[in-house]
């Protein structure tokens, strides 16, 4: 073994003999096996690349507010069962309610375009006087205008989003309630022109009292923000509400309840 040691290390130390033997001796000792990784190296790499990624700058920080949502609306367990759903109504107008203002808006549209579609042309086409087609178009665009003006705003249903830490039991949720944060999920659900129902995601603290538009509008929010994310053809997004009535037949209606008296009170510290 020696012999062919020093064979071997003759050939690769020598720079002019090129033999396959210094060859293959080159490639064998290139070609050594590592050492096996100990437990000390390899604690040492999982630190080495821990502080890498926390050093590395691609990593930002998230904003304060995401990370208090998150924190509030962390992802349920799904092994554990929970009291309350994810979502709670906590405001009904009234099936009667809904039912009426539904079929007051189908009714007007209908008899919009029999006046605008069908009157209007059958007289233009009949030769009869101008002023009595332009009343036709009128009886037609008026109604269904001050419909879709005073109509819009009023709400059907209001649910609340609640965390899971707040769906365990009732003890959990009414101490949820009292300290209700402004980063709480509220969804109102109103009736387009065709009472379609139009669904509006917002938080508590973008809600606020108010007094428009003639005072059908009691609560209002600011739309611009998702007004400009939304595409020009897109409708805009609903920034007035009406909620009235007594609200019977709903189980959790007092969190509305909480819930007014939270906007009506920063609604006071907001005029003081």
């Amino acid at each position: 073994m020696s012999c062919c040691r020093a064979l071997i290390q003759r050939a690769t130390h020598s720079p002019t003999s090129i033999t396959p033997l210094s060859l293959l001796s080159r490639s064998f000792l290139r070609a050594r096996p590592l050492p096996a990784s100990s437990p000390k190296l390899i604690l040492t790499r999982n630190l080495s690349v821990t502080r890498l990624r926390a050093n590395s700058p691609s990593q930002s920080p998230r904003p304060a507010a995401q990370n208090q949502n998150q924190n509030l609306y962390p992802p349920p367990d799904k092994s554990k069962r929970y009291l309350f759903p994810e979502r709670v109504v906590i405001y009904h107008a009234g099936t009667g309610r809904v039912l009426y203002l539904a079929v007051l808006k189908l009714t007007t549209v209908v008899l919009s375009a029999v006046f605008c579609g069908v009157l209007v042309p059958s007289y233009i086409a009949a030769d009869k006087p101008l002023w009595e087609s332009a009343c036709l178009a009128v009886c037609g665009i008026i109604p269904l205008t001050f419909v879709a003006f005073t109509t819009a705003p009023f709400v059907s249903i209001i649910h609340v989003h609640l965390p899971p830490l707040a769906r365990h039991s009732r003890e959990s949720l009414s101490r949820f309630v009292r300290s209700m944060p402004p980063q709480t999920r509220l969804q109102a659900t109103t009736l387009s022109l065709i009472a379609k129902p139009r669904v509006s995601y917002f938080t508590l603290g973008e809600l606020r009292p108010a007094r428009e538009r003639w005072g059908i509008v009691n609560y209002a929010r600011d739309t611009e923000r998702e007004n400009q994310a939304r595409k020009w053809w897109n409708f805009r997004a609903v920034g007035g509400f009406n909620v009235q009535g007594s609200n019977r037949g709903v189980k959790e209606a007092w969190i509305w309840d909480a819930v007014k008296e939270k906007l009506a009170a920063r609604g006071a510290a907001g005029s003081a």
